[in-house]
């Protein structure tokens, strides 16, 4: 089976294209900035948004069985600072792919985001509560959703899955972003405090752990939209916590605050916890938030050798 994975530079992108060639698959991988590099392994430096053309041929060329679309702008301040720029990466550029795709007849799975659910407090979100997006982020995934899924009604073959989730690991080269977890355990470290919302919930999910559970759907041909994340509704502070006890760091360290948008911020659900009963009932167990931690404190991060 071949699989092409868009954003393999970025988080959730360099796990999924290590992870599917460590067990043997043929992959494709597509990205902007960093590249992966492994032998046996096809990689590409493309831009989906001022290349289009270009990631077109190379999707029809390769003609993989699916299609993994990783790659987005996802910084929230960002997003809402060039808002155009969002649209491009984020709405435009996988409404293109999903084209490309369901005219050729592959399959696409669209790695989409928890925050198209409106926050409410309470959460526990399921793939059949309304979409509201709070911000330019969520507006523009969600208008990818909305855009793949109009491409694929009229498809003579082929299938579209979207995962809504929120991931978590290790970054995979110098140039990207600390996660959130990094920032932690690398605050708490150097003896800093960390100040973390008590008053935003989510239900994240370790990138090693999402990309099993990605890998078995695709195998399962699934199609539609799925909830994927960790078992528990939980709040960025207990996670901080949940990180410090793990890591063996200052606990007392990880201070309580509310979460309140500033002027000029962009806001921010305050609850995206998930529903996964549907991807439950298909089969698929989703993990408990300490054992996945445990999971990534155990990853030795063999993905970050494809980008020396």
């Amino acid at each position: 089976m071949k699989f092409l994975v868009t954003g393999a530079g970025g988080l959730l992108g360099a796990y999924l294209v290590h992870y599917l060639y460590k067990v043997g698959y043929e992959v494709v991988a597509l990205a902007r900035h960093y590249v992966p590099r492994l032998k046996g392994m096809t990689s590409y430096r493309v831009d989906l948004v001022s290349e289009a053309d270009r990631a077109k041929e190379i999707i029809v060329d390769e003609f993989p069985d699916w299609v993994v679309h990783c790659a987005a702008m996802t910084d929230l301040a960002e997003c809402e600072k060039r808002k155009r720029d969002a649209q491009l990466n984020n709405a435009s550029a996988t409404e293109r792919i999903s084209m490309v795709c369901s005219d050729l007849g592959c399959n696409m799975l669209y790695i989409s985001t928890d925050n198209v659910y409106p926050g409410r407090l309470g959460g526990g979100f399921s793939e059949t509560d309304l979409c509201y997006a709070l911000n330019e982020y969520a507006l523009s995934k969600q208008e990818g959703e909305d855009r793949a899924i109009g491409n694929y009604e009229g498809a003579r073959q082929g299938q579209l899955l979207i995962v809504r989730e929120s991931h978590y690991g290790w970054n995979a080269h110098s140039g990207q972003k600390a996660s959130l977890p990094e920032s932690i355990i690398r605050a708490l470290n150097s003896g800093q405090s960390w100040d973390a919302w008590s008053n935003v919930f989510f239900s994240p999910i370790y990138c090693g752990s999402l990309c099993i559970i990605l890998e078995q759907m695709m195998l399962d041909n699934m199609r539609g939209i799925f909830n994927v994340g960790c078992q528990e509704r939980i709040s960025k502070y207990q996670f901080a916590r949940a990180v410090a006890e793990i890591w063996k760091l200052p606990v007392n360290n990880v201070h309580s605050t509310l979460y309140s948008p500033k002027a000029g911020e962009p806001s921010r659900p305050l609850d995206v916890s998930l529903n996964c009963r549907r991807a439950y009932s298909a089969g698929y167990i989703m993990p408990h938030i300490i054992s996945d931690l445990e999971i990534m404190q155990d990853d030795p991060g063999d993905h970050r050798r494809m980008f020396e």
